[in-house]
């Protein structure tokens, strides 16, 4: 026999006992399966813009976007955090994220609370586990960018579990499953203050 080979096959034996023969192995695969593993989707997205007020100068956007997360693994994990980007003329760009005040409402979206819809506390406070979606709300600005360029934009979420680990959840402008936006505007009246306007016409 090959040296190599007979060397190959000796310590293969001696891992199979070490770990019990084949019921070692079938752990060893438990245990690579049953690591966290988010996937999902993004179902919806409404896009504005903002605006201040003394000039009706457009200072950037201002994103909500409805995303669905399922463990697809055994073992249960919750949300640390996450991160909302926009591929905007070839290059990925972060949001910045904004919480979502208690009795926050779009004019063209009353029936929806989104506070009481918020993703991070839906998957952070419970524990995402196998096979169980969660949905809620994400809310970002994208400063300095038109909300036009946003509109046109990949999106991608970023999830990073409690273990560290990072899922990430993708949409592509123009495809089939493209959610339904819903455009609206968002005026910008102090720097720390923010209220809603008519809605646009897209």
């Amino acid at each position: 026999m090959n040296p190599y080979l007979q060397f190959a096959w000796t310590w293969t034996a001696r891992i199979l006992v070490a770990l019990g023969g084949l019921a070692g192995i079938t752990k060893i695969f438990e245990w690579l399966l049953s690591g966290p593993k988010i996937v999902g989707e993004i179902q919806q997205t409404i896009v504005g813009s903002l605006v201040r007020t003394s000039d009706n100068t457009e200072l950037g956007t201002h994103f909500l976007a409805l995303v669905y997360l399922v463990n697809k693994r055994i073992n249960p994990v919750s949300i640390k955090n996450y991160e909302l980007l926009a591929r905007v003329e070839g290059k990925w760009v972060k949001g910045q994220l904004v919480a979502i005040p208690a009795g926050f409402k779009l004019q063209d979206a009353p029936q929806i609370d989104f506070n009481n819809a918020n993703l991070y506390e839906r998957a952070s406070l419970n524990l995402l586990e196998y096979g169980k979606g969660v949905n809620g709300w994400v809310r970002a600005e994208f400063m300095g960018i038109p909300a036009s360029k946003i509109r046109a934009a990949d999106y991608r979420v970023k999830v990073v579990d409690a273990f560290g680990g990072t899922h990430k959840v993708f949409y592509k402008h123009g495809t089939a499953l493209r959610p339904t936006a819903c455009v609206w505007q968002l005026v910008l009246a102090h720097p720390w203050q923010l209220t809603l306007a008519h809605p646009l016409v897209s």
